[in-house]
């Protein structure tokens, strides 16, 4: 279900229960932690007095991260793993379970490899870890949940792992942000908030339901706490007490599992309640709901100031391709409708730090003017608001003065970070201007400073933009809808989605041709060093190794292998790029075969469908015209196929063999297309054109006809199986 307009009845009370947040609560205690070694070592302080559970839920946790940076002096070690096994062995009563996303393979390189024999059963019998991949196909578990003794929760952007500790300062030459090999990494901010009473209650119980539904023993979950217990970290003051805060999730539909959006309704509403001002901070800013929201308040002429806190970049030149691209389309539609005034997007500058080395903004907070103080691990994009799982946290004033005070203190004490004044100079500043942005502008001129975004985007990035649905879905990916816009049905007469999908590839096939030659295309490529390790890779005499041990990384990834033969043939041109592309296609498919054949089967049951069960069909006939079959008609993604066949069992000949057959006409038609394309574009011509023309329709009659052709081959293999 989508999000409901919001209510302008009662703006006093935003938090609703079953609307815009799950449960509404009383924190006996509330504290607000700002960047991670404050998080870190409150977090540290307060698992040493853990008596019965400590429940840590997350997208990422890494056990060599260090904790602290200095002594603690209480002999107890500083990196992760190695103080939850010194917990457990001290305290024969304490039980830890940690829940972890079964992340992606494409994220696989970038983590902790085989976790659960560190901090996992494997390494104590009291150390719980599990890899929960209960969420659709395309979704992650992106909650950063910790609870203890269900007396105690943190809640935020921060995962117990690597590369997230720093400083409120940002330093560019802080000695110790360092990760455990001792490189350094990108400065980092973030937000955390320390509750404790009945509000760590209900994380208890959400941290259990989420155990449970990954396929946790229940049996072993210790009953929820009576909230009697105190493990409130030493040095730690609690910024208020008896507050009303409310716990808001996103949920994605999946099983018998609701779709539930919160997060979105909860910002909806509350930027429609805003008066004064509006102050966001985030990682990534591409919803369009949230722009939408935004750009209705900034279009009023007397609706609230609004400022929004981003990264200078994100990380990595595909994140830059996408979210960074994404945002910037955001920005200039919400720049467009300031006609008054009341807009500032910027990034936290530094000098010596910047583009992927400047601050990275990863915090997930919105402060709505004093009433409203919302942290969590939503990102404003459109997978936070309805595919990932995220929770999030919110404090709502509700007329007390105290917590309004609170909560415009916490915002000043962001605001002096980023423009590395003290808070005595801000609240000056504020009370000379009694406006946000008059009073950032006005402390706003030293080499630490929130710097404008700019706004930039060429026609060739606008083009890339058109699909925006691929780069941020709205909706988690459906297994069987994907699959049935794939699978070839019977028809006699013209099939329309064939038609409409082959002009897709086709137009696909000619923009790339034409951007490759006619645009700068460097100036793309250049973020992410993707055009220079090319350009290494073909110039080096072993370059074609390397091509094909990219192939094998790239299929052990998911990357689509399309993607990878359409980059080999530009690279290396139709006759020897074809070669190239084939020879790798059939080393990764042989590579992931064996994957497969290591991989328990059910492991791979949650991506089979009904339509995947026609590929089960397909390969368990155990031929070479079978496998050849599934190539010629991608009914799966390239390295699922492979997995699945050597999950089969199928004959590694005949497997091979089939993908040789199978794949050679698509390459060829590939290169071909490629070429021509190309040809076009560099030397527009009548018989170019005719030549262009031709091929095309020669592919489209030949795919044609084996579709039809290939119901007849189900049917007859169907006969031969009974």
């Amino acid at each position: 279900m989508g999000p409901t307009m919001p209510s302008s009845e009662n703006k006093e009370h935003v938090l609703t229960a079953g609307r815009n947040c799950w449960r509404l609560a009383k924190a006996q205690e509330a504290s607000l932690l700002i960047d991670g070694a404050a998080y870190f070592k409150s977090f540290r302080q307060a698992a040493m007095q853990a008596r019965r559970s400590l429940f840590i839920v997350g997208w990422d946790i890494d056990s060599r991260m260090e904790l602290v940076r200095c002594d603690p002096r209480d002999e107890l070690p500083v990196e992760l793993g190695a103080f939850l096994h010194a917990l457990v062995e001290r305290n024969d009563e304490l039980e830890i379970f940690i829940l972890l996303w079964d992340y992606a393979l494409l994220l696989g390189m970038d983590r902790e490899w085989f976790p659960e024999f560190k901090i996992g059963d494997k390494a104590h019998a009291r150390l719980h870890l599990r890899k929960d991949d209960h969420c659709p196909l395309g979704s992650s578990h992106h909650q950063k949940v910790v609870v203890i003794d269900d007396a105690l929760a943190f809640v935020g952007g921060l995962d117990l792992s690597k590369d997230r500790w720093d400083r409120p300062g940002h330093h560019p030459d802080d000695p110790v942000r360092v990760n455990h090999e001792g490189q350094r990494y990108r400065p980092n901010h973030d937000v955390q908030v320390l509750v404790s009473g009945q509000a760590a209650h209900y994380m208890g119980e959400l941290v259990r339901q989420r155990w449970r539904r990954a396929g946790g023993d229940g049996g072993r979950l210790p009953e929820l706490g009576n909230q009697a217990s105190s493990c409130w970290p030493e040095g730690v003051v609690a910024d208020l007490r008896q507050v009303t805060v409310g716990f808001s999730r996103t949920m994605p539909a999946y099983g018998e599992q609701q779709e539930i959006r919160e997060i979105e309704q909860f910002y909806l509403d509350a930027i429609a309640a805003a008066r004064q001002s509006i102050y966001i901070e985030n990682q990534y800013f591409t919803a369009p709901v949230i722009v939408d929201a935004l750009v209705r308040r900034l279009a009023e002429p007397d609706g609230p100031e609004v400022v929004i806190v981003v990264p200078q970049q994100t990380d990595g030149w595909l994140s830059q391709l996408s979210m960074d691209l994404l945002r910037a389309r955001a920005f200039r539609e919400l720049r467009r409708v300031d006609h008054h005034s009341r807009l500032l997007i910027c990034y936290p500058h530094r000098h010596g730090l910047e583009g992927e080395n400047s601050v990275k903004v990863h915090a997930k907070l919105m402060v709505v003017d004093n009433r409203l103080l919302h942290v969590g691990s939503a990102n404003l994009n459109n997978r936070s608001m309805g595919i990932d799982t995220e929770c999030d946290v919110t404090i709502e004033a509700r007329g007390d003065q105290e917590v309004e005070e609170v909560i415009g203190r916490f915002r000043q004490a962001l605001l002096c970070e980023h423009l590395d004044v003290s808070r005595e100079q801000l609240q000056e500043a504020l009370a000379s201007s009694s406006s946000l942005l008059a009073a950032i502008a006005q402390c706003n001129s030293g080499t630490w400073r929130l710097e404008e975004v700019t706004v930039e985007i060429t026609k060739a990035e606008e083009l890339w933009l058109e699909n925006r649905n691929i780069l941020d879905p709205e909706r988690p990916i459906r297994t069987d809808r994907m699959l049935r816009e794939v699978l070839p049905v019977p028809d006699s007469g013209v099939d329309l989605k064939v038609v409409l999908r082959l002009g897709s590839v086709l137009l696909f096939v000619v923009v790339a041709a034409g951007l490759w030659f006619l645009l700068p295309t460097e100036q793309y490529l250049e973020s992410g060093k993707a055009l220079a390790l090319l350009d290494w890779v073909r110039e080096q005499p072993v370059g074609p190794l390397v091509l094909m041990a990219i192939y094998v990384v790239a299929s052990l990834l998911i990357t689509p292998i399309t993607l990878l033969i359409s980059a080999t043939i530009l690279l290396y041109g139709p006759v020897l790029g074809a070669v190239y592309a084939l020879t790798g296609s059939v080393l990764s498919a042989a590579v992931t075969y064996y994957a497969g054949v290591m991989v328990n089967k059910s492991t791979l049951q949650r991506f089979s469908g009904r339509y995947l069960d026609k590929v089960n069909r397909f390969l368990a006939r155990k031929g070479i015209i079978s496998t050849a079959v599934v190539r010629l008609f991608p009914l799966a993604p390239f390295t699922v196929i492979n997995m699945l066949a050597g999950a089969s069992h199928l004959r590694f000949g005949d497997y091979i063999f089939g993908t040789l057959l199978g794949m050679t006409p698509g390459i060829l038609a590939i290169a071909g297309l490629l070429d021509r394309g190309a040809a076009l574009f560099r030397e527009p011509s009548i018989s170019s054109l005719l030549l262009f023309g031709g091929l095309v329709a020669l592919l489209v009659a030949g795919y044609r006809q084996m579709k039809k052709w290939l119901p007849d081959y189900q049917r007859a293999g169907e006969r031969k199986n009974d």
